[in-house]
């Protein structure tokens, strides 16, 4: 057709090009009032439950940790661990990242 000029498929490029597959990354995460975990015997049956369920991010409630507590148990649980210790209007929350998992609470 006179006077008709064609105009050029900008999108053929991206559309004939392959797609990269994208990374699914899986993560088990668990919510859970413990209510209560002072004691060491019962921290070892809560870290012996992440373990064998394989739970990546761990969000537990009711603690009633004092601070002290929560130094103990970031000392000897693997991953990251960020928490409040109890007062008389909360009794303490705790966040649990296994050390596998590529994030880092700053």
């Amino acid at each position: 057709m006179p006077g008709h000029t064609h105009m050029p498929n900008i999108y053929a490029n991206m559309i004939a090009r392959p797609v990269e597959p994208q990374t699914t990354l899986h993560y088990n995460i668990l919510s859970w009032n413990v209510r209560g975990m002072a004691m060491g015997a019962k921290r070892r049956k809560i870290l012996g439950y992440l373990r064998r369920h394989n739970i990546h991010i761990a969000f537990l409630q009711e603690t009633h940790m004092t601070q002290e507590g929560l130094e103990g148990i970031r000392k000897s649980w693997p991953g990251q661990i960020q928490g409040t210790s109890f007062s008389a209007f909360s009794r303490g929350v705790l966040i649990w990242i296994a050390r596998e998992v590529p994030f880092v609470i700053s």
